[in-house]
């Protein structure tokens, strides 16, 4: 494999920024699932006690926001990661490229 600091630089950048975004999203997905639940104990604290059949209605009703917020995260992810393992392949074979460059060891024995 190639010691190339260039190719290098460009697989550590990106393995940077692939975990920069997802602490982001992460950070992003929870704030989201707090809004859902604030959102739902506000809506809870309008119910009377004993309406519990309209207070099953808003629990049902956030678990399938969450369930939405928890697949549109996984999409994402899934997304990110695609692209990044495309970049890494890239830099892989740049790295390999760059070990069987024989006209460069050649220059190197003369």
């Amino acid at each position: 494999m190639s010691n190339d600091p260039m190719i290098q630089q460009r697989y550590e950048q990106t393995m940077e920024k692939y975990h920069e975004y997802f602490e982001h999203v992460r950070q992003a997905f929870r704030s989201h699932c707090e809004e859902i639940k604030q959102s739902t104990l506000k809506k809870l604290e309008l119910i009377p006690e004993e309406d519990q059949e309209s207070k099953q209605a808003i629990l049902v009703e956030q678990k399938e926001a969450l369930q939405k917020a928890l697949s549109e995260l996984k999409q994402l992810l899934n997304y990110q990661s695609s692209k990044m393992r495309k970049t890494l392949e890239e830099i892989k074979r740049e790295q390999e490229a760059a070990s069987f460059d024989l006209e460069n060891e050649l220059n190197n024995v003369v």
